[in-house]
């Protein structure tokens, strides 16, 4: 069964994980050479892109030094369904 997640949850996500690498004084080309993950990859995580695989999602949460809960924000209770939607 998948679970479909709200735009707006994903948006939250590709928000938070564009400010992150901001914050870091990253381009996407730099933090997809960091995370071994195309710039494209991370264009689409930020974008809230379904379809993304999780594999590359922790690559760029772990190469801005964060978390999944801290890029899901607002302490979305169900990360599994986070990755459900970028993985779908």
């Amino acid at each position: 069964m998948t679970t479909k997640i709200p735009e707006s949850t994903l948006k939250r996500v590709g928000m938070n994980l564009a400010v992150a690498r901001r914050e870091r004084g990253l381009t996407q080309a730099e933090a997809a050479d960091l995370a071994g993950i195309t710039r494209k990859d991370v264009s689409r995580l930020e974008n809230g892109v379904p379809g993304v695989a999780w594999s590359k999602l922790y690559a760029l949460v772990a190469t801005l030094g964060n978390s999944v809960p801290g890029v899901a924000a607002e302490r979305s209770p169900d990360i599994e369904a986070v990755y459900r939607a970028i993985h779908a």
